[in-house]
């Protein structure tokens, strides 16, 4: 067997790192003259404007540096000096290049005139006579100019539209136009053309996407109509859709399936649960369990159950029912029965009707009546502090005013664009006393209080989505609500935490009268369908109920990943939170998980 001579290894990578690093000075020498050569620009003739045609670009090669100039050429250009060119280049060692520059004339307006189109046309397009008279003639302001018009008629049913300059005449260096514009052919919509074994009802499509037959085709109209069709998660396109124009008519052309849409979300947990006479400690199911039934009929329908058991003593329950397009119209309706026991504290039931006009790109305008009943339980009523066992129950009917409004690459999972949704509800609050008007001490009781008063409730939430990267996304979100009331009590709060508001949390943990939070997740998408996440939250909370009231500043962060399996989408998140009585501890961290089955 050979020896291995430690000597000889040794003496050879001496040589191999002293090779490495004469490499590595020379390319580091190299790479710095490389980034120390500019393009020195000449002028041919004078040109007044010199220090405002200089490029801050570093070139590394002869052909990123011809191209550099071509730009600066190209911006002269639309500056007015049409007959700018690029001369000569030549290459100067060692310190770059020359670039030889011939500027000319800067050309100027002497009139634009509207040739063959309608004043008012032209004026909604932004034209003012004034701006085209001894002006400096800009290309880019033509080009915002003639975008502007031919938008106009795309969005009035003439999608073909032809726009050019006509009558062209030059008095030294001022120019004279005409605007001169073909109209084309109407276009009206027409029917969809729907192939493919979807379930769905053709003409309750057409109304609910916006594809109105017979009114004068719109650009803008069709571009929100295939947006639409791809936010109903219960159709799935199988192929791109498609505008056919076929004599003076314009239809869409959709080839549809099905998709997977009534979903089961469950969550399942154990609590042990004591028996106070006993001190037994027995295991208790908690839990939650949503039912969405979407399309069920084929003409868009929507039915939602939810049931929650979170927390032993305190249940949840939820029943909605969504009709789309009311008499045939852009309205959806919505009826909504709520039905929360919060622990022993306290039972809401809520009955809300409400009204959705769908108005395209300006987004969804709501109007809702919401009547609820609120009472204390017994147990919370013994417990209480003296001011609040006078009250029994109370009643809020208000009425309220909602917007929400998306400009998003994907509906479901989005990498970049804006959401928003703003709601408001102002009505009337009756406290119901627990003594009558006949007891003797009613008026020592009730004689300063307002049984009677007005509640004010907002929620806001915007959302960002940057597009960090080809598969990678951050969003920015804000959270923010109030309720106004001079006699607050624990039922008429906001609750605050968990999966879907503030993570690091018990669900529904903190009870507020306010609160804000700032959302920043980074998302790392590895398919359209799964993607791992890193989140912080951090929020300001205020309750403003007597005996009850705290201003904290809480926190969370943590991560977790979803995507898709046979059984359906399997969510999982981790987090640690932080409060003013509850310190960042993994043994309190919270997980949260859960599978959506689709089928």
């Amino acid at each position: 067997m050979p020896s291995f001579d430690c000597k000889v290894f040794n003496k050879i990578m001496r040589i191999l790192s002293i090779f490495f690093l004469v490499s590595l000075c020379v390319a580091s020498s190299l790479f710095s003259q490389s980034a120390k050569k500019t393009i020195r620009l000449d002028w041919v003739d004078s040109n007044p404007n010199q220090k405002k045609y200089q490029l801050s670009d570093k070139p590394t090669d002869s052909l990123s540096a011809v191209k550099f100039a071509q730009k600066l050429v190209l911006e002269m250009q639309s500056d007015g000096y049409l007959l700018a060119s690029l001369d000569s280049f030549y290459s100067q060692k060692p310190s770059g290049w020359i670039s030889l520059l011939f500027a000319g004339e800067q050309f100027e307006w002497a009139r634009l005139s509207r040739g063959n189109l309608e004043k008012e046309i032209l004026e909604k397009s932004g034209y003012r006579e004034q701006f085209y008279q001894n002006k400096t003639l800009k290309i880019s302001s033509w080009q915002k100019l003639s975008n502007n018009i031919l938008n106009y008629f795309e969005n009035n049913g003439y999608p073909f539209s032809i726009l050019k300059l006509d009558s062209i005449r030059q008095n030294e260096n001022q120019i004279s136009a005409s605007i001169s514009h073909q109209k084309g052919p109407l276009i009206l919509f027409d029917t969809l053309i729907i192939r493919g074994e979807a379930t769905i009802r053709k003409d309750f499509l057409t109304k609910y996407i916006g594809w109105e037959t017979g009114k004068p085709y719109s650009e803008q109209t069709a571009r929100n109509a295939i947006k639409k069709l791809k936010s109903m998660t219960y159709l799935k396109s199988i192929s791109e859709a498609k505008i056919l124009f076929r004599q003076d008519k314009a239809f869409l052309s959709l080839e549809l399936e099905s998709a997977k849409s009534t979903q089961i979300d469950g969550i399942l947990g154990v609590l042990l649960n004591e028996n106070p006479i006993t001190q037994e400690r027995k295991p208790v199911i908690t839990g939650r369990a949503d039912i969405r039934l979407q399309n069920p009929f084929g003409r868009g329908k929507l039915i939602e159950l939810q049931f929650q058991r979170i927390k032993i003593a305190s249940q949840k329950f939820d029943i909605a029912y969504t009709h789309p397009n009311l008499l045939n119209t852009n309205l959806d309706v919505k009826v909504n029965l709520k039905y929360l026991k919060e622990d022993s504290l306290f039972i809401n039931l809520n009955r809300i009707l409400e009204l959705t006009y769908r108005a395209g790109k300006s987004g969804n305008f709501s109007f809702l009546a919401d009547v609820s009943d609120s009472r204390l339980t017994t147990s919370f009523a013994k417990n209480a502090p003296s001011e609040l066992q006078n009250y029994t129950a109370s009643e809020f009917s208000a009425y309220g005013i909602g917007w929400e409004w998306e400009n998003t690459d994907n509906f479901l999972l989005p990498k970049k664009g804006w959401k928003l949704n703003l709601r408001l509800k102002i009505g009337n609050k009756d406290l119901k006393p627990s003594l009558t008007t006949d007891e003797p001490n009613y008026e020592e009781i009730y004689g300063d209080v307002a049984l009677k008063s007005t509640q004010f409730v907002s929620e806001f939430t915007l959302s960002k989505f940057w597009q960090t990267g080809e598969n990678t996304s951050l969003l920015t979100q804000l959270n923010s609500g109030k309720v106004f009331n001079e006699n607050l009590f624990q039922n008429d709060l906001f609750r605050i935490g968990g999966l879907t508001s503030l993570r690091g949390f018990n669900e529904n943990f903190f009870f507020v009268s306010a609160y804000s939070i700032l959302t920043l997740e980074q998302r790392f998408f590895l398919s359209d369908e799964s993607y791992f996440l890193l989140f912080y939250n951090q929020a300001y909370l205020e309750s403003e109920v007597e005996n009850f009231g705290f201003t904290d500043f809480p926190l969370g962060f943590g991560t977790g990943f979803s995507f898709r399996t046979q059984a359906g989408i399997f969510t999982f998140v981790y987090s640690l939170g932080k409060s003013e009585n509850q310190p960042i501890d993994f043994r309190l961290s919270k997980i949260h998980f859960g599978l959506k089955s689709l089928f």
